[in-house]
């Protein structure tokens, strides 16, 4: 499994999301996955686009790993 897997998994499993939210995460991440930015810019990014659900930034940073 995957960085983005592991992040996606941990979100349905800690936060309550609806089926809509979760077609929504997932396609903010695979859209992060692929873009041309670095780690701060990225968990910047993921805090404002899932804002509302109760991810910290050291969440989100625990995940975002380019190196």
């Amino acid at each position: 499994m995957n960085k983005k897997e592991e992040f996606f998994e941990y979100i349905l499993e800690n936060f309550t999301i609806d089926n809509d939210g979760r077609k929504l995460i997932s396609n903010i991440l695979d859209w992060i996955w692929v873009q041309a930015m670095d780690k701060e810019d990225s968990v910047n990014c993921l805090m404002l686009l899932l804002d509302g659900i109760g991810l910290t930034k050291d969440e989100i940073s625990r995940f975002i790993n380019w190196e």
